[in-house]
């Protein structure tokens, strides 16, 4: 966007395709609502930051998928597993490092189908870890 921030060039060199006057106009309704209240979505205050530039910068983003094709091996339990398939006793891997259901092939035209799998996972592996701390480091 425009290093400016005055209503006459406001936008005005930017090559992002944004209308420059919808800009304009959103970001002075946005900042009127950092000063009163947000009616529009209802955010709360003290979440509100106004933006006063001078400078704007835009990025370009787009959405895209990935997944550990492979990741740290575990067994059903999280727990990880060497090359020989031993466990690695106290040492448990979750989500998409831990991601072997999906090895050697990810579906790419389901982006977030590994999202199941990565909070399923960390659940069993945080249950599994504090079951192993209970009995290995049992005071005597």
């Amino acid at each position: 966007m425009n290093k400016e921030n005055d209503s006459t060039n406001f936008g005005k060199n930017q090559k992002t395709g944004i209308n420059p006057d919808g800009l304009k106009e959103t970001m002075e309704s946005y900042n009127l609502a950092c000063q009163s209240q947000d009616k529009e979505f209802n955010k709360s205050r003290k979440y509100l930051k106004s933006i006063n530039g001078p400078r704007y910068y835009a990025l370009k983003f787009a959405p895209s998928a990935y997944g550990s094709l492979g990741g740290i091996k575990i067994n059903h339990k999280t727990e990880v597993v060497d090359i020989q398939g031993n466990v690695i006793e106290g040492l448990y891997a979750a989500g998409s490092d831990a991601n072997s259901i999906c090895d050697p092939d990810y579906v790419f035209v389901l982006p977030g189908n590994t999202l199941g799998f990565a909070v399923n996972s960390g659940r069993m592996a945080g249950k599994n870890a504090v079951e192993f701390i209970k009995t290995a480091f049992v005071e005597e």
